[in-house]
């Protein structure tokens, strides 16, 4: 086995801006109030926060990016809600809304996210019985999701919780925990969604990294996305000026979403085809291996 990988603030600069995928305030109308619950971790009280179809056919667990707070992905998750997939979203220990976040750095914030998406998928399918389960996140939160497929086995294993497919909204790509391996065994289906300007400053200099990972899983069921002027957080929603320009963009993202998991979550036949034919737009190519 390959040596342990030491987890270094650098190493996470990728997700130091830990933008929202929060969107146009206008593209879909504001989804009810979550309900919220608790579960314990190696000691540790994890808020969840839970969005409820009004029938659940599947359900996702979504992670947040840095920082972030778990509402501030709304209009996103009203548009899966309306499609029968509930989702579950665990506030992290690095949470803006979290009240220990001044413990913890982006680096020792990892083991504890780890262990905490784990328990939410485990919690996730005793809640949602006899459905599928997949995960989702953006940013530094899509990794986690990652290895909820199989990501990062040298260092952490096969995943305790697995899940059925994965939408990783950009991801960290080449970050320094990463090896040419890493997303080798990541089997499930998987969609990434990125943009050709999904740029950090002093993290990613190209947005390409970003596709990293739907390059070098294993083939098949795989999906990318890449936006046209697309940035880290499509026009910075939740902690920027909204850019209207990409308004567009991520009512095409969060739609293409929805069908993917129609497709491999709730095995709706004619939302695989839907993606096996689709053609690009003016907003965004879609490439499959």
């Amino acid at each position: 086995m390959t040596a342990p990988v030491q987890l270094t603030r650098r190493t996470f600069g990728l997700v130091a801006v830990a933008a929202s995928l929060a969107g146009a305030p206008n593209a879909f109308a504001e989804t009810s109030t979550p309900e919220q619950g608790e579960i314990e971790v190696s000691g540790r009280k994890v808020r969840l926060f839970t969005w409820r179809a009004a029938n659940t056919r599947a359900a996702v667990v979504f992670s947040h990016g840095a920082g972030a707070d778990p509402r501030s992905y709304r209009p996103l998750f009203e548009v899966w809600t309306a499609a029968g997939i509930s989702v579950v979203a665990p506030v992290y220990v690095d949470s803006e809304i979290n009240p220990d976040r001044d413990k913890y750095t982006l680096a020792s914030a990892f083991v504890p996210r780890w262990r905490d998406v784990t328990a939410s998928v485990a919690y996730a399918r005793a809640s949602f019985l006899g459905v599928k389960i997949g995960a989702a996140g953006h940013s530094y939160g899509s990794m986690f999701s990652l290895m909820m497929a199989g990501a990062l086995p040298a260092m952490f294993g096969p995943p305790k919780a697995p899940v059925d497919a994965v939408v990783a909204f950009s991801s960290p790509g080449k970050i320094g925990l990463v090896r040419p391996d890493s997303y080798a065994h990541v089997a499930a289906p998987m969609l990434q969604i990125t943009g050709d300007r999904d740029l950090v400053e002093g993290s990613v200099s190209d947005w390409r990294d970003h596709l990293f990972a739907f390059e070098t899983s294993a083939p098949g069921d795989k999906y990318a996305w890449v936006g046209a002027g697309v940035d880290h957080g499509f026009g910075g929603a939740i902690r920027a000026r909204p850019s209207p320009a990409q308004d567009a963009a991520f009512t095409e993202a969060a739609a293409l979403s929805t069908l993917f998991l129609r497709a491999y979550l709730l095995g709706e036949g004619d939302a695989k085809a839907a993606l096996l034919s689709r053609a690009d737009t003016r907003l965004g190519q879609l490439t499959r291996r």
